[in-house]
């Protein structure tokens, strides 16, 4: 299925005369650009030196996880996004919260 380009997304949001600040958002945000998120979480694991995993191949969109380099004792965190399909929100909220938080 083909992305909604970012140009086509902003006459889509014009179309149904949201304000402007949402219309900035929507025509600025690349929560449907696989490429992008994947470099965005490359980048927060770099920073917070933890190892990025790729759990399946061969498939269109990669399915990743970040883990610590080394074993911590006291169990761990699990945190996931972008199960359900088409539901960017929770992706974008997990790399917003990660981004700020390494």
């Amino acid at each position: 299925m083909p992305l909604i380009g970012i140009d086509l997304a902003a006459v889509l949001c014009q179309a149904r005369e949201v304000d402007s600040d949402e219309r900035s958002y929507l025509a600025a945000h690349r929560s449907h650009e696989v490429e992008d998120l994947v470099r965005r979480w490359r980048s927060v694991a770099q920073k917070a030196r933890l190892r990025m995993v790729e759990l399946v191949t061969g498939v269109s969109h990669p399915v990743v996880a970040l883990f610590n380099r080394h074993p911590l004792s006291g169990g761990g965190l699990y945190l996931s996004a972008g199960i359900h399909g088409d539901e960017p929100a929770g992706v974008q909220g997990l790399l917003q919260w990660a981004e700020g938080n390494v």
